[in-house]
């Protein structure tokens, strides 16, 4: 990775050139996580957000260096509740992965627990930067240190890729599609765990944007643009408890999808505005106290 700012001047889902300014951020924290070091003067910086008028997305056009962002594992899907997500996603992907898995962004490993619990048989590997093994990993799931590439998969020789609320950290969707274009045989699948971003940004879920969550786009647009790539749909299940689609995607005849219009831009500043809105009324009442 690159020590330098990510700066992104064309859209990442359309690669139009007409990005909007939206809203900035003065001053957001970088790391998505706990540290154990005092405060530096990177800690936090500008996120400015901006929307492209062509194809409906928004994203941040300026990111802190990669290295700072990804400092270290974590949030790696611990809990009940991820319990559940992660045996559900596990049973879709044991309908429809075939030969070797490449879980992208694989965490702890706690899917590959599930999978493998659920009955899954299938060789699994992890590729992920700083890997917080979880001490139940199952001896035959390989990990390897790195990021989503063409040649990392075919390092990998996968023929199935999972991403699990992953596709939505990746600087540059096409890009990413293009790699799993590339590496993936005729007959491979790609299994996502979606988080469906116009629900959790509606309801004002704290994790629905940050700098690892720099793109917004609709379910709609996301399956538009791997139809574009030569993937279509060929299951779906909504995973209710936390807003998230499980999409199954093979190769198929390219087709035009129709994406109902979205003001990705009013979503985005509408989203941050009430979390302004809500410290106001923290300090109010922080103030007002004895």
């Amino acid at each position: 990775m690159s020590a330098d700012r990510v700066l992104r001047a064309r859209c990442i889902a359309c690669d139009g050139a007409a990005l909007r300014p939206v809203v900035e951020i003065e001053h957001y924290p970088v790391f998505q996580g706990c540290v154990s070091f005092a405060p530096a003067a990177d800690e936090c910086a500008p996120m400015p957000w901006a929307a492209c008028p062509d194809c409906g997305t928004a994203q941040i056009t300026a990111l802190p260096p990669l290295e700072r962002i990804y400092q270290a594992g974590h949030a790696t899907g611990l809990g009940a509740a991820w319990a559940r997500h992660h045996a559900a996603f596990a049973a879709f992907i044991a309908r429809h992965a075939r030969g070797r898995i490449a879980d992208i962004g694989g965490g702890s490993g706690t899917l590959a627990v599930g999978y493998r619990r659920g009955g899954g048989g299938e060789p699994w590997t992890i590729l992920e930067p700083n890997a917080l093994r979880t001490p139940d990993l199952p001896p035959d799931v390989e990990v390897v240190d790195g990021f989503l590439s063409a040649d990392a998969l075919a390092g990998i020789g996968a023929s199935s890729v999972v991403l699990c609320h992953m596709l939505e950290h990746v600087i540059d969707l096409r890009a990413a599609l293009l790699a799993l274009s590339q590496a993936l045989p005729h007959d491979g699948c790609i299994l996502i765990a979606w988080p469906e971003l116009e629900h959790w940004v509606e309801k004002g879920l704290a994790g629905a944007l940050n700098f690892e969550h720099g793109i917004y786009l609709t379910v709609p647009r996301l399956l538009a643009l791997f139809a574009e790539h030569g993937w279509q749909l060929s299951d779906e299940l909504r995973w209710d408890e936390n807003d998230t689609r499980f999409l199954a995607l093979s190769r198929g005849a390219s087709r035009r999808h129709t994406v109902p219009p979205h003001d990705a831009g009013a979503a985005v500043r509408n989203y941050f505005a009430r979390f302004t809105l809500q410290a106001d009324a923290l300090a109010r009442a922080r103030d007002c106290h004895d």
